[in-house]
């Protein structure tokens, strides 16, 4: 069961990370550097070859909260830095 979830949590974040990677390209890199925004396909693309580029070992957890609290940062992180965006794409 264990191993289900951790499929499922990974695609769920591969989905996240491309869609907040094509909104942040559409806010910061389409008006500064002239470049065409990329759709949500292109960002889960992009996603995949860089987590695949930048292989990180599978942790070993001694306990289970050590492991549910790496799962929710990683999990956490694509929301905070996409609200940060959102935030800071008003003052371009």
């Amino acid at each position: 069961m264990k191993g289900l979830f951790q499929i499922f949590y990974t695609v769920a974040l591969i989905i996240l990370k491309g869609f907040v990677l094509s909104q942040l390209w559409g806010w910061f890199i389409t008006p500064i550097f002239g470049l065409p925004l990329i759709s949500f396909t292109i960002g889960i693309g992009i996603v995949t070859m860089v987590s695949v580029l930048l292989y990180l070992p599978i942790w070993d957890f001694k306990d289970c909260n050590s492991e549910f609290k790496y799962n929710l940062t990683i999990g956490v992180k694509p929301v905070v830095l996409y609200f940060l965006g959102w935030i800071v794409h008003f003052f371009i």
